[in-house]
């Protein structure tokens, strides 16, 4: 399993994001890589800091679910209702042992 090391960035209100702050310590949720809108994967987050708009983050795909391809500088966009809520900008990936 890939683990995938980055910043989460919070889609704002006003740019139709989430509509309430996130009190959770992690989510699960749909994404893509880059642009590739037509290929999605399931994704776990953790790490995430209840209330805060960006944060310091671990993910990795969910089993079961197709692993995407992502590299260091990639931007990987979360989605729920078919509409992005947060984005990752990727630090670093590590490949499992």
């Amino acid at each position: 399993m890939t683990s995938i090391a980055g910043t989460l960035h919070w889609i704002p209100m006003e740019a139709h994001g989430p509509t309430a702050p996130f009190l959770y310590k992690r989510i699960c949720a749909f994404a893509y890589v880059g642009s590739d809108l037509q290929t999605e994967s399931a994704i776990l987050v953790e790490g995430l800091e209840p209330g805060k708009e960006t944060c310091a983050v671990e993910a990795h795909w969910v089993d079961g679910y197709p692993e995407l391809a992502a590299s260091q500088g990639d931007v990987v966009t979360l989605i729920a209702a078919h509409r992005p809520i947060a984005t990752i900008e990727v630090g670093s990936v590590r490949a499992a042992a």
